[in-house]
C-alpha cells in the first residue's frame, strides 16, 4: 500500500476535478467529488457545499452525508427563528 502525501492527494483531486470539465460533464458528480475530497483532504467528518442565491440566502448544493444535510436544515431553521425574533423586537420599539 502506497501512502500519498497531502500534496499528492491535493494534486490528484485537482486532476479529478479538471477531468470533469469536458463538454458533457455531470454537475452533481463534480460537486460530490468536491465535497468528498474536501472531507478526506481536510480530515473532516462531513462537508457540504453552499452557494448564495439571488436573495442572499444560502442553498445546499452537495453534501457528503444525509446527516450534513439535516444539520444544514436545522441551522437554517434556527437562523430563521433568530431573524424573526430580531424583527419582532425591532418592530416593538
Amino acid at each position: 500500500m502506497v501512502i500519498k502525501s497531502r500534496a499528492e492527494r491535493l494534486s490528484d483531486t485537482f486532476v479529478k476535478l479538471t477531468d470533469t470539465l469536458v463538454a458533457d460533464y455531470d454537475v452533481l458528480d463534480l460537486l460530490h467529488t468536491l465535497v468528498a475530497d474536501a472531507v478526506e483532504l481536510l480530515d473532516a467528518a462531513q462537508a457540504g457545499l453552499l452557494l448564495s442565491d439571488a436573495d442572499g440566502s444560502l442553498q445546499l448544493l452537495a453534501s457528503t452525508s444525509e446527516q450534513s444535510w439535516w444539520n444544514y436544515c436545522n441551522s437554517k431553521q434556527e437562523r430563521a427563528r433568530a431573524l424573526s425574533a430580531t424583527a419582532a423586537e425591532q418592530s416593538s420599539l
